[in-house]
């Protein structure tokens, strides 16, 4: 079956049956690297649909979601911090992981994002415990940027992104 790509922008991540994928997979893919808040998983589901309500509304936080028929493959979650494209949650289902599919769509997704067009520069946030994603990072073209409380800013030229755009 074919992926389908759906970009959601100003919009709270659309159905309740949408946040409920999102918050799945980034339950599942963070429970070993980021335990959640302590409190129970509804708990942590409402603290985290409140920091995305307020990125949406402050930030104009913008979501890439990718599909396979009815399963969320993975999605990215950008906004723009002055000239900075800023790159928050990215996030992959275990078994599109390695694919490669995955990722070139949210990346070509990204690029194809008119209002981020003039964003020259891209910068994330990676926690130093997460080995994968900082190596994912390198692959794509960013480099290490300063150090953080938990982690490392990784920066990268959009230019260094246009073998995606194919």
């Amino acid at each position: 079956m074919a992926r389908t790509v759906k970009r959601l922008k100003g919009e709270l991540l659309g159905s309740p049956e949408v946040l409920d994928e999102v918050f799945c997979l980034i339950y599942e893919n963070m429970k070993d690297l980021c335990p959640p808040t302590g409190e129970n998983r509804e708990e942590d589901k409402r603290i985290w649909q409140e920091f995305n309500r307020q990125g949406v509304l402050q930030n104009g936080r913008t979501t890439a979601l990718v599909y396979d028929g009815q399963t969320l493959c993975g999605f990215l979650q950008y906004e723009r911090a002055g000239s900075l494209c800023c790159w928050g949650d990215m996030d992959i289902a275990p078994r599109y992981r390695k694919d490669g599919v995955t990722i070139c769509l949210l990346v070509r997704e990204f690029l194809r994002d008119g209002d981020f067009a003039d964003c020259e520069t891209i910068c994330t946030q990676i926690m130093d415990k997460n080995r994968e994603s900082w190596s994912l990072a390198v692959h794509l073209g960013f480099r290490e940027g300063e150090k953080t409380a938990r982690g490392h800013r990784y920066f990268c030229e959009r230019s260094a992104l246009k073998k995606f755009e194919k």
